[in-house]
């Protein structure tokens, strides 16, 4: 895999496509894959699905949803050290998602 950068949101008003490097991906990815997979199985096959054609992305996720998964990435950035310089750039972007607030 090549991918080094999570995408966050598009709108007519913001896109936030995150540089994070592979080994953070790799983390990210397989740290978020089984909680989609169990708490919610309707968004998990499109996130792994997109991953495996280099993208990794939280675009799809629904409003009512986003909490959750905005949740499991503050979770990962505070358990694997390859996040950890990333929590700060990453907590801003998920609190300036429209669906954050929703």
């Amino acid at each position: 895999m090549s991918i080094d950068n999570i995408f966050i949101h598009a709108g007519d008003d913001a896109n936030r496509d995150i540089h994070l490097g592979k080994r953070a991906v790799y983390d990210l990815f397989n740290f978020m894959l089984p909680k989609l997979q169990t708490q919610l199985p309707e968004f998990s096959d499109e996130f792994e699905g997109q991953y495996y054609g280099e993208v990794l992305s939280i675009s799809h996720v629904s409003a009512e949803h986003f909490p959750l998964v905005a949740d499991f990435i503050m979770q990962a950035c505070d358990e694997f050290d390859s996040l950890k310089p990333h929590k700060a750039v990453l907590q801003a972007a998920l609190q300036s998602d429209p669906r954050h607030k929703q």
